[in-house]
């Protein structure tokens, strides 16, 4: 389910299945258009997105059974700034704080798995908040899209 609003607002719902990340993107797609957001932008909230929600769909559930992410897109007019919360009832888990931050001087084949995606969080976001609040993780990503 996807709900857009005329307030700069946009909510999707995903199942926890890789194949929703297209959903994702093209729900993305239609928000940064309708903002006239720039490619640059466009594509670094593409990328922390995809990463994020990847990661609750991959490691987030003890089960196997049907979870929704909740995606909720916010574009604050006067200030070009977009904020955009991740919420799920996975096990409770801070990737700002509990993802070691990646060795990104090693070499390619020294490297451990992990943790690039709350890099590229680090790196491209302007701020980026966890808590979580009655059974549910929320992740809170800022970017400023400028004029």
């Amino acid at each position: 389910m996807t709900e857009s609003t005329s307030d700069g607002t946009l909510s999707i719902v995903l199942k926890n299945d890789s194949y929703e990340l297209e959903r994702l993107s093209a729900a993305l797609d239609d928000f940064a258009d309708r903002h006239e957001m720039s490619d640059r932008a466009r594509f670094h909230l593409q990328l922390c997105l995809e990463e994020m929600v990847l990661n609750v769909i991959n490691y987030g559930f003890d089960d196997e059974g049907e979870h929704e992410i909740h995606v909720e897109f916010r574009f604050h007019i006067d200030s070009r700034v977009v904020t955009v919360d991740i919420l799920d009832d996975g096990r409770e888990f801070d990737p700002l704080t509990q993802v070691p931050k990646p060795d990104t001087e090693a070499k390619l084949e020294d490297r451990t798995v992990g943790g690039l995606g709350v890099h590229f969080v680090r790196t491209f976001m302007d701020e980026a908040n966890y808590r979580h609040e009655g059974g549910k993780n929320r992740l809170t990503l800022t970017k400023n899209v400028g004029s």
